[in-house]
């Protein structure tokens, strides 16, 4: 395969889309019964500017970074190649391999939270797990990676990665599940923020190895706690489930940081 999500007409895979760990989902079309094979898309092929990340022309050179906060880095303040400079952002997931590009990420987010508030962190040669832990405020400097309207930043060096100390995690932002569904209007600006949702329904338990769907809509990914979150069965409502909604297979996932933000 080309990296590419490769989808056998099915509703299901069609909306919540394709298994990030390569695996090959389970999920059959109620016409077709064909399943759905994917794996993860990655940046890598196809870095470009986006709906999200038009150039602005603006850069103040490479030794001098843009400082933006990371709303402005989502709604396309600085192009892609950019210098960026965040501060005092609180990193909100473990680090874990990255499903963009090359290397390692986590995301951070803003401590007041609400949409465009989160972003997506990758580094290729440093460890970000041993130098930052959900927490962590931290002042970062990267260059912007755009395409097909997401953004991340990319770290290059220990010295643009500054730890401040601990500070309190954001509150979820608590959205219904029209709002994160894959073809929402609003779901693009929750990529990278902490969300919750509440009273939802299991209506596929096994998508995937590890994940599992809610009201046909919004697929759960253990990938920041791999094979530690006990999958519900079908038809079981969840009171709760909080994690970051991350752009994945050409979709979204929503990943839980920890067990305990499953109820």
């Amino acid at each position: 395969m080309d990296g590419k999500c490769v989808i056998a007409s099915t509703l299901l895979a069609a909306v919540v889309g394709g298994c990030a760990d390569g695996s090959a989902s389970t999920t059959e079309s109620a016409t077709t019964g064909a399943p759905s094979i994917c794996e993860d898309e990655g940046w890598q092929a196809h870095d470009e500017g986006g709906d999200g990340a038009e150039d602005t022309g603006l850069g103040m050179g490479d030794d001098m970074p843009l400082p933006l906060t990371i709303a402005e880095v989502q709604q396309g303040g600085a192009g892609p190649g950019i210098w960026v400079q965040l501060q005092g952002v609180v990193a909100v997931t473990p680090a874990a391999p990255s499903e963009a590009i090359y290397g390692r990420e986590l995301f951070v987010q803003d401590p007041q939270g609400g949409p465009y508030s989160g972003l997506r962190i990758v580094a290729a040669h440093i460890d970000l797990g041993a130098m930052l832990a959900p927490g962590d405020e931290v002042d970062l400097v990267g260059r912007v990676v755009a395409s097909e309207g997401f953004v991340l930043l990319q770290i290059h060096s220990e010295d643009d990665v500054v730890r401040r100390g601990a500070a309190a995690l954001p509150q979820p932002t608590l959205v219904a599940i029209e709002d994160i569904a894959p073809d929402a209007p609003t779901a693009r600006q929750y990529e990278g923020v902490v969300v919750q949702i509440t009273d939802a329904v299991v209506t596929d338990d096994d998508p995937c190895d590890g994940e599992f769907v809610l009201d046909d809509a919004v697929r759960v990914d253990d990938r920041y706690v791999p094979g530690q979150i006990p999958v519900p069965r079908a038809g079981t409502v969840v009171s709760s489930v909080r994690g970051v909604f991350v752009r994945a297979s050409g979709s979204y996932e929503l990943a839980p940081p920890e067990l305990a933000a499953l109820e």
